[in-house]
This record gives structure tokens, C-alpha cells and sequence, in this order.
């Protein structure tokens, strides 16, 4: 994947929004980033939110989304989106990004 900062914009960004989402409603993990919103637009809100997931978890806090964060993000079920179906409501994503155990 490519690496994701502030004015980066796609699909790939809105992948990552919506897993930052995802995140915040799983209590276990105890993730509570700044409101993202779902648009596909890399600005302050999701640069603020992947700052605070970096911080989180002991990376570097540069609200840049290369290797580390991607090797953490993928820890916790962020898959690369190639190959993947598009979604029609990129808020009722999880069948894409995340992977279920209980699928094969």
C-alpha cells in the first residue's frame, strides 16, 4: 500500500477511515481517536486519529501511515484492500476491511 498522510486522498484513505471507525467501537482494544470522518480525504481529523492510534500503540506519532502503522493496523484485522468488491456504503465496510475467522 501506498503511504497515506494529510492531502492524501482515495480509496485507500476512506479503507483507513473506516477502520479507525471500526476501531472506536471495539471496546477491548480501548481506542478512543478524535471523530473521523468517512470521506476519503486524509485532512486533520484523520491525522489527529492516527496520531493518536500510533501513540497507542508506542509508534512514532507523525500522523503518517507507512510500514509500522500498517504492520500494527494489520495486527488488529486492517487487510490491504487489493484485490476487494466495492462497497456500495463505505460505512458498512467491515466484510472488507476486516478479515472474520469464522469465513474461509
Amino acid at each position: 500500500m501506498r503511504t497515506l498522510k494529510r492531502g492524501t486522498r482515495g480509496e485507500d484513505v476512506l479503507l483507513w477511515q473506516q477502520f479507525l471507525v471500526h476501531l472506536r467501537e471495539q471496546p477491548k482494544i480501548g481506542f478512543i481517536p478524535p471523530i473521523v470522518r468517512v470521506d476519503g480525504i486524509f485532512g486533520l481529523e484523520t491525522t489527529r486519529a492516527t496520531q493518536a492510534f500510533q501513540s497507542l500503540f508506542r509508534l512514532p506519532p507523525d500522523g503518517i501511515i507507512g510500514n509500522d502503522t500498517y504492520g500494527k493496523a494489520r495486527q488488529l484485522g486492517f487487510l490491504d484492500p487489493r484485490p476487494r468488491q466495492r462497497v456500495s456504503d463505505p460505512r458498512r465496510a467491515d466484510a472488507d476491511l476486516f478479515h472474520l475467522s469464522n469465513r474461509r
